[in-house]
């Protein structure tokens, strides 16, 4: 079967129609799927709400998953502002789903000592506000370790990422960012990702696509949250 009409693209890769019910996403770099799909599956495996693989294709640099149909966790809060508490708490709840999985020794290594699976890219943009209920996506960086580097690194990315462009999206998230964090931060293990966030702050900065401005942003959470955790709840 070919892919039918292009849904969305984004850096690295181009997501297709694919049937009614199922997606192709299309990398655009020659990057391998077979890793993510067999993340996924492995989480799947153990409850964690994730879209099903069904097939890699062209050497493994197309993978053809469910679709799920529904908002980003993004556009849900811009619908409904008042979904702020709940959006914190089913980060959360992914959290502690994905830190049950005993990780095989086959994962990457986070390099901090820990067995647990981590997913490390968790944030509202890649969690699917499907009819069955929220379902996380994107399952590139995921390894094993710690939850509280997890955990440190969905809170940088909650407080420090960049917004799309659009002024008034800009203003409409900065306007919910630090209700967010802390509706998150409240409902996890919050010694653990304080412990961890300069480890965590060391993995983030390795990533090429973040931007001056959100590097001084980290460097300057990471020092508010190791020297004043009250502080950095809110920041």
């Amino acid at each position: 079967m070919e892919p039918g009409r292009l849904i969305a693209a984004g850096r690295a890769a181009q997501i297709f129609e694919y049937g009614n019910d199922r997606v192709l996403r299309r990398s655009m770099t020659g990057f391998s799927f077979a890793y993510e799909a067999n993340v996924m599956e492995l989480a799947r495996g153990f409850g964690v709400p994730v879209p099903a693989v069904h097939e890699l294709r062209a050497d493994d640099t197309e993978i053809v998953m469910d679709r799920i149909a529904g908002p980003t966790m993004v556009d849900w809060i811009l619908h409904g502002p008042w979904r702020i508490r709940s959006a914190g708490r089913i980060l959360a709840e992914f959290h502690d789903a994905v830190h049950k999985v005993i990780a095989p020794t086959w994962l990457h290594d986070a390099g901090d000592g820990g067995r647990s699976l981590l997913h490390l890219d968790l944030h509202p943009l890649n969690i699917i506000m499907g009819p069955n209920g929220p379902v996380l996506i994107d399952w590139t960086n995921s390894a094993r370790g710690k939850p509280g580097t997890d955990i440190a690194f969905t809170w940088m990315l909650l407080s420090t990422g960049e917004p799309p462009s659009s002024p008034l999206m800009t203003k409409i998230i900065g306007a919910f960012r630090k209700a967010l964090v802390q509706s998150f931060v409240s409902r996890t293990d919050r010694a653990a990702a304080v412990a961890a966030f300069p480890y965590a702050a060391e993995l983030h900065g390795c990533d090429p696509n973040l931007t001056d401005t959100e590097r001084v942003a980290v460097a300057r959470l990471v020092r508010s949250v190791t020297g004043n955790t009250t502080e950095g709840a809110h920041d």
